[in-house]
């Protein structure tokens, strides 16, 4: 999964459509920025043990940069829930063959988007059989997701969108505190738009912020300014939306 980064890492000149070259500062910032979003967070339970089986899985004449194989069938079976959830977090087990590879846009570190960032051409990606071991797994991952989002400073892609995957909705007060916790991580703004696009909450969906980030025109870059009035109202709204829910 730590092949994520890499798309981080790529030059963005190829990418760049703007009226007016950006300084070096603002392009350096703003790749920074996109390497920080697709950190993988590992969960502890049972890390060493899930990283062995999965190193052990290597053939002998597989070469060292080629990624390791999923476990069998009975290998995951074996595994308590809590590894499972750490083996799905560490290792996606099938490979992206799409052409397309998310763009670094020039001050997405000041952007709310609407979508999470996805793996790039090349790059690993969940299987159905993993998303189907979320799904099904909900009401237990539950839990321990919010242990990773509690946890850590900076919480992991790959948590955030299990949490949007599984409409994680008990997490929305997790996902606030982390978002005010960390204001750098702007994607724990995005989650929360996500579940709240997902439940269809209406008084969202009724507003400019909606319609720019999942409108007609809506895509990967696209996003909302950073501000403490977006910020807030964003929170405040899946504040309100998560009430509708426990009543």
């Amino acid at each position: 999964m730590n092949k994520l980064i890499a798309v981080g890492l790529l030059l963005p000149s190829a990418y760049l459509t703007l009226a007016q070259t950006p300084s070096k500062t603002k392009v350096s910032a703003s790749v920074a920025y996109h390497s920080y979003r697709f950190y993988e967070a590992a969960p502890a339970y049972g890390l060493e043990k899930v990283r062995r089986l999965i190193t052990n899985g290597k053939k002998e004449d597989q070469f060292e940069e080629e990624l390791e194989p999923p476990l069998t069938t009975g290998q995951f079976g074996a595994l308590s829930l809590e590894e499972k959830f750490t083996y799905v977090m560490i290792h996606p087990e099938e490979f992206n063959q799409a052409c397309y590879i998310a763009p670094v846009v020039v001050g997405e570190e000041h952007l709310i988007f609407g979508r999470l960032p996805g793996p790039g051409a090349g790059l690993r990606q969940w299987s159905a059989g993993q998303r189907a071991f979320l799904k099904e797994s909900k009401p237990e991952l539950i839990e321990l997701l919010k242990k990773e989002i509690g946890g850590h400073e900076h919480v992991g892609l790959n948590v955030k969108t299990a949490v949007a995957d599984i409409d994680a909705y008990p997490l929305i007060p997790s996902i606030v505190a982390a978002a005010n916790r960390n204001k750098k991580d702007l994607d724990l703004l995005t989650v929360l738009s996500i579940l709240m696009k997902d439940g269809r909450y209406r008084p969202f969906e009724n507003t400019d912020i909606y319609r720019k980030l999942y409108g007609p025109k809506s895509n990967d870059s696209v996003g909302v300014p950073d501000s403490v009035t977006t910020r807030n109202f964003i929170i405040n709204q899946a504040r309100a939306f998560y009430e509708t829910l426990k009543g």
